[in-house]
């Protein structure tokens, strides 16, 4: 007889913890906009924290997306909820590397979460961090090109 309960405790414990978890995730959409062209595809990296930022290795999720009208799009539909940061890159010849001058000027289009700027090289963390959490479900990166 105590090991009936023990099982229904266990099984009841299990179904809490797989459903608790489907509730600290759910769906994003990231849309980039203004490729100037459809050719190639945009490259993007998601990161969860100031230390695994612009470490591609250490992204959450490494995407190459296909470019629609000048609109490429990500939809990930269960996102643990939390702070993240993307970056991506107009990779119009599809040698998965962001094109530079000797200046070191961006020669493709890029892009991070909030539209952020940098200075003499890409934003902070904290000027490309979004906050992802339930109900919302879509952020938009403008493409921007020298």
């Amino acid at each position: 007889m105590q090991a009936r309960h023990l099982n229904f405790a266990l099984l009841l414990g299990l179904t809490f913890f797989l459903t608790a978890s489907t509730f600290n995730k759910g769906p994003l959409q990231l849309r980039i906009k203004a490729c100037q062209s459809d050719q190639g595809k945009v490259m993007l990296a998601l990161y969860s924290s100031a230390a695994s930022y612009m470490k591609i290795e250490k992204a959450v999720r490494k995407e190459m997306l296909i470019i629609k009208n000048g609109v490429a799009r990500l939809n990930i539909q269960d996102l643990p909820y939390g702070e993240y940061a993307a970056v991506c890159f107009h990779d119009e010849n599809e040698n998965q590397k962001l094109d530079k001058t000797l200046m070191g000027i961006p020669k493709e289009g890029y892009g991070f979460s909030n539209n952020a700027k940098g200075s003499f090289g890409p934003p902070s963390f904290e000027k490309a961090r979004f906050s992802h959490q339930s109900g919302q479900v879509q952020a938009d990166i403008q493409m921007v090109y020298w």
